[in-house]
């Protein structure tokens, strides 16, 4: 049996790792007490997988709204796995409820636009990773299972005319760059997607399983 044994020397903690029994011992003369110490810290909790994720898209869009209020502020972060996980699927959850939801889509692209302006050359990282999940997710044939028919006409109108300028993001990003006024749509998006994450956060919407 391994146990955690924080020693407290001097007023600093020294973690170790090893057996209770391969301790050294403190000397005869030393002030040095040592003990088994439980530390708990409820202002961290840790969250799921799914928590997580919420909180990562939910912050990134913060964040990204913020840049694209004043590009000169630097360079836009790439969403990590879990927030591009949640915003995989909140978009699912959207366009199977509502037959389209390209505001999500485009609320991506903004952010590798930036990401492309400061490196100066197109790429989508954040996009290429999102449809990535999707297909991983198998996102397209569950689709099927779970729209309307009112709506299944609208989602498969969306992913024959539009879609492929996402799904070929790279060269959307590039003409995006050249426009001077995509800022401004940009910031729409960024916002009707706060909009819906805050919905079905508040309402206690699970969208890795809704009916």
């Amino acid at each position: 049996m391994r146990a955690l044994i924080i020693s407290l020397v001097c007023g600093v903690c020294v973690v170790s790792s090893s057996p209770l029994w391969a301790q050294d011992k403190p000397d005869a003369g030393s002030s040095v007490q040592s003990g088994d110490i439980t530390i708990e810290d409820p202002s961290h909790p840790v969250l799921s997988r799914d928590e997580r994720g919420e909180k990562e898209a939910r912050e990134w869009l913060s964040a990204l709204r913020g840049r694209l209020a004043a590009p000169a502020s630097g360079k836009s972060a790439e969403l990590g796995d879990s927030g591009v996980s949640y915003l995989t699927f909140l978009y699912f959850f959207c366009s199977v409820r509502a037959g389209e939801c390209p505001f999500i889509l485009d609320a991506i692209l903004a952010g590798d636009v930036l990401i492309s302006k400061a490196d100066g050359e197109p790429s989508c990282p954040t996009m290429s990773q999102f449809w990535k999940t999707w297909l991983a997710g198998d996102f397209d044939e569950r689709s099927k299972y779970k729209v309307s028919a009112a709506s299944g006409a609208k989602l498969a109108a969306f992913n024959a005319s539009q879609r492929p300028r996402y799904v070929k993001c790279k060269e959307t990003v590039a003409e995006l760059m050249a426009k001077r006024d995509s800022a401004e749509g940009a910031q729409k998006s960024v916002g009707r997607t706060e909009t819906l994450l805050r919905e079905v956060t508040d309402k206690g919407i699970n969208i890795f399983s809704f009916e």
